[in-house]
């Protein structure tokens, strides 16, 4: 098996941090190391892990476990959660933390929506650790955040999402990892034909590869223009898979409704 590389620096065994002060885009699916924890606090947060599609809300916990790719698909404006990080060296087994062996089906990632006096709860908790500056006290304090999501998630009982067809799963983390490859290349890398692909898709998913290739790049034009204001449109555009600005422009304008200089310009101002 292919040794993991770990997310977290090696002195370090967990993070926490807050979706609205680190909206990065990963150009590629994740698969690390560590166990990663969401609770969704503001809106919904669609997230893809192993082959499956799942919608982060608020009060819900979500847990991606080692070796597992996962990559965010999309999110509502303003949507916000909590992400914590564990290193496997701070998971104990037994009751007191989730178990990492993945050997059955009731190990996979699964959701659970929390009670709202558990929700408020492990909020304050993992504000209180975001805000700490000794690494000391986070590891501390991480080791009881985690036992208590798992004690509330085992509360709230498992919420287990359909596998994926295997083909749409491939299809998807292709996509996401490279937003210009053509539906025509997607399909011959997944073994099927075109319309084979269109067709399994559309019923997993429930829009076609091109819709859901045409979202990712807009998702990531979105956030090339966040993480560098005032860039250039035709760079960014280019830089979201789009093969000429023509063609990013009607779709932006067909999705949005308005023209993408006017958000540009609204987002200058709001600075």
């Amino acid at each position: 098996m292919t040794q993991l590389k770990p997310y977290l620096p090696a002195n370090v065994s967990a993070r926490i941090w807050r979706r609205r002060d680190r909206r990065r885009f990963e150009p590629a699916p994740s698969r690390h190391a560590e166990l990663v924890v969401f609770i969704g606090i503001n809106g919904n947060i669609e997230y893809y892990i192993e082959g499956r599609i799942m919608m982060i809300e608020p009060r819900t916990v979500l847990l991606a476990y080692p070796g597992e790719a996962h990559f965010l698909l999309s999110e509502t404006s303003g949507a916000d959660m909590v992400v914590g990080v564990v290193a496997p060296r701070l998971v104990r087994h037994g009751k007191a933390h989730p178990s990492l062996a993945l050997e059955s089906e009731t190990q996979r990632p699964f959701l659970a929506r929390l009670s709202p006096s558990q929700f408020e709860h492990m909020l304050a908790l993992s504000d209180e650790l975001e805000r700490s500056l000794d690494p000391d006290v986070v590891e501390l304090g991480m080791g009881w955040w985690l036992h208590k999501v798992w004690h509330a998630v085992a509360d709230a009982g498992k919420d287990h999402h359909a596998q994926l067809p295997a083909a749409v799963g491939k299809a998807i983390e292709l996509i996401n990892e490279d937003p210009s490859i053509s539906i025509a290349a997607v399909a011959r890398m997944v073994g099927l034909t075109h319309t084979r692909l269109g067709q399994i898709f559309r019923e997993a998913v429930g829009i076609t590869p091109s819709e859901f290739r045409l979202q990712r790049r807009l998702d990531l034009f979105a956030e090339i223009m966040e993480r560098e204001p005032g860039s250039n449109l035709l760079k960014a555009s280019i830089g979201a898979g789009f093969g000429d600005y023509s063609t990013f422009y009607r779709a932006y304008l067909k999705y949005h409704g308005h023209a993408p200089d006017k958000r540009r310009a609204e987002t200058a101002a709001g600075s």
